[in-house]
């Protein structure tokens, strides 16, 4: 699959504003002759242009300094910047199933990334997508002077792409020398390890009225699966007893939970597991399938308790066993069945050890800033930023949902072949030659993956100055020019999925007694509906239902890898 947009914006914002603050001494009681005038420093903030600061400003500003992030060891923006109150964290590190954006970003009061405003030196930062987001990690850490977080009225100062705030960076400037920094750090049992390297110099010229620093960086980081951490490798359960909750990983949790007058109150896992079940409608339900196959439902462990007695089960959901076998399907409310526990016999999947608790990351950064005094009254101010990422992604195999299964003569006498129990409890229903609804993970596909890179050159400049005392003016303008590439692999065709159980047939039509749903009921080939290479597809239980057919024709048929690239061109100038 191949998308491409390109966009490309000029936006003209015409906010011409102008303050004059002045301080208004009132009365001074017992006042000395000889106090002398207090003298209050000008500077301006975030959200305002007014020069004010702080709690001196009807919107407080949150400032965070460099001194911070080197504290910290901060080596990504959002990973501080997610511990501060006014934000919900956006994507970050471990954000592998997310949505949204396949990048870094910060979200203020939790109105969405593209409601945040994020700034560089107090111009806009242009968007990393068509939404209007930005990739935070594009903004050098190392560079970084101080943040500052504006959460109040600053909609009325920079428009409707700041309702929930603004997040201003502010770098370094008049920086003299060099300086290289590494640093190295790893999670618990040597997992998930950081490394980084920056370099840094700067000075001034032109008899110190210009500066100009250069700043580098290269930063990696290894995956970490939520199989490798204990708390983290199943997808639990929440239990119930004694007045108290409590998380249920395997069934022997919620063994003592029910023994203590409990239950199990939140499933975990997914109930799209890669065996399948099959919804009974209950307008055509199976029945009497403890007669019919007395071995699974004569005597099934409903409650996934080995300890309690076995019941007799004549109709329900349906799904398969280890062996490929027809069971009842195993997800009784309240019981050790809503823990994904395979080995009590729970039909719930654990998805969790092939996903990513932390995502396996790369990053380069080379970025220049400066700035010359033209006149007294008039700076120049000047930057570019090139940052190129990698990041990775990796979730469970797809979960087809709601197939509608085509219950034609081919498929009906491939069942009929290869699945004697499904098609006996098929047949059990008063309309036999009904379609029915399939729920399967397509394991044999393997986990998906996906792969991100996200490429940005952002060029600034400005010129500020002043037409004296309490009146100033900046024209600023910017240029960014992103590529963004996604690739995600091994997802599932769900026309696929339904062409290929259907055994690339058509509905089931009535023969010459012209009567539907007798012996002498027939199909067509789809012809050219039926998408390149159809094949029979065989999903009725595990690792393809342990099938005669080719796994890897039908693993070739159903998988689907998807590629997209979008580019974005976007020239801001602004006039204050």
């Amino acid at each position: 699959m191949f998308n491409k947009s390109l966009r490309r914006n000029f936006r003209f914002h015409l906010l011409a504003s102008a303050a004059v603050s002045s301080i208004i001494a009132g009365p001074a009681i017992a006042q000395d002759a000889n106090t002398s005038e207090q003298t209050v420093e000008k500077v301006t903030v975030t959200g305002s242009r007014l020069k004010k600061r702080d709690y001196n400003t009807t919107s407080p500003v949150t400032t965070i300094g460099a001194q911070t992030f080197e504290l910290t060891q901060t080596n990504s923006v959002e990973k501080l910047l997610n511990d501060l109150p006014q934000l919900v964290p956006g994507n970050t590190f471990t954000s592998n199933n997310a949505g949204g954006e396949d990048f870094a970003t910060i979200d203020l009061r939790g109105l969405g990334p593209n409601r945040t405003l994020v700034l560089v030196n107090g111009n806009r930062l242009p968007m990393s997508s068509t939404s209007g987001s930005v990739d935070i990690n594009t903004i050098p850490a190392g560079l970084i002077d101080r943040v500052e977080v504006v959460t109040g009225g600053a909609s009325a100062v920079y428009g409707s792409d700041a309702m929930a705030g603004v997040v201003n960076f502010v770098l370094k400037k008049d920086y003299e020398g060099m300086e290289i920094t590494t640093s190295a750090g790893q999670g618990e049992n040597g997992f998930a390890e950081e490394r980084n390297v920056q370099a840094m110099i700067g000075g001034n010229f032109a008899g110190g009225n210009g500066n100009i620093t250069i700043f580098g960086e290269y930063f990696s980081r290894e995956g970490l699966l939520q199989s490798k951490q204990g708390f983290s490798r199943t997808a639990a359960a929440i239990c119930y007893s004694a007045g108290a909750y409590s998380v249920c990983d395997s069934a022997e949790d919620a063994y003592a939970a029910i023994g203590a007058y409990g239950l199990v109150t939140i499933p975990g896992g997914s109930g799209t597991p890669p065996w399948g079940w099959i919804t009974n409608d209950p307008t055509n339900p199976f029945q009497d399938l403890d007669t019919l196959l007395p071995g699974q439902f004569g005597d099934a462990d409903t409650d996934c308790d080995p300890a309690t007695l076995g019941v007799a089960v004549g109709s329900g959901n349906l799904s398969f066993n280890d062996d490929g076998a027809l069971t009842p399907r195993f997800a009784k409310s309240t019981t050790a069945c809503l823990v994904p526990d395979r080995t009590s016999g729970s039909s719930r999947y654990n998805y969790a050890p092939d996903n990513f608790i932390v995502l396996p990351a790369e990053r380069y950064n080379v970025s220049m800033f400066g700035h010359y005094d033209l006149t007294k009254n008039l700076k120049l101010n000047f930057g570019a930023i090139y940052s190129d990422s990698f990041t990775r992604v990796q979730l469970a195999p797809t979960p087809a949902t709601g197939i509608e299964v085509n219950y034609n003569p081919t498929l009906q006498a491939y069942i009929e072949a290869n699945h004697p129990d499904l098609h006996a409890a098929l047949q059990s229903r008063d309309t036999p030659h009904a379609n029915f609804v399939l729920d399967r993970r397509t394991s044999e596909l393997g986990t998906r993956n996906g792969k991100q890179e996200n490429s940005n050159l952002n060029l600034f400049a400005s010129l500020e100055g002043n037409f004296g005392e309490g009146w100033n003016w900046e024209m600023s303008g910017s240029f960014a020019d992103v590529d963004f590439i996604s690739k995600l692999e091994n997802s599932a065709n769900k026309t696929a999925l339904i062409q290929g159980l259907a055994g690339c047939r058509g509905e089931r039509q009535a023969g010459l007694d012209g009567v539907l749903g007798t012996d002498d009921d027939t199909d067509s080939a789809l012809g050219g509906a039926a998408l390149p290479g159809c094949v029979q597809v065989d999903l009725f239980g595990a690792n393809y239902g342990n099938s005669p057919l080719n796994h890897q024709t039908m693993t070739d048929f159903l998988r689907v890898n998807t590629w997209s690239r979008t580019s974005i061109e976007e020239t801001i100038f602004t006039p204050n």
